[in-house]
């Protein structure tokens, strides 16, 4: 990928988690994933790898579904899916998938 295509997508990227409380949220759970999936890794723990890479790729498909339901077919979030969506970053947040990135509200998804 060429420097100018990465730098369009990190720019949407930053514009979506500033606008978008449930984009930010679900990539900030995905970062952490990400950082301890790759320490499971690092400390050879097969067990822990296993449970972060089923974290992170669940996190993964919500995020996708979420982003090409909002911002490719353009629909509305009904009243269930806003609810599906706030019980599954509140379970994400319990079980230590969250860091208070400076870009949005962390607050707003606290209990």
């Amino acid at each position: 990928m060429d420097k100018n295509k990465f730098d369009e997508i990190l720019k949407e990227v930053q514009e979506l988690r500033e606008k978008d409380k449930y984009f930010d949220a679900l990539a900030r759970a995905k970062a952490i994933a990400g950082i301890r999936y790759s320490k499971a890794f690092y400390d050879e723990d097969p067990e822990a790898v296993q449970y972060n890479k089923e974290v992170y790729d669940s996190i993964d498909r919500v995020l996708d579904a979420y982003y090409k339901s909002r911002y490719i077919d353009k629909e509305e979030l009904t009243k269930e899916k806003i609810e599906a969506l706030e019980e599954f970053i509140k379970m994400l947040k319990q079980r230590g998938f969250w860091h208070d990135f400076p870009i949005a509200d962390a607050e707003e998804f606290s209990e």
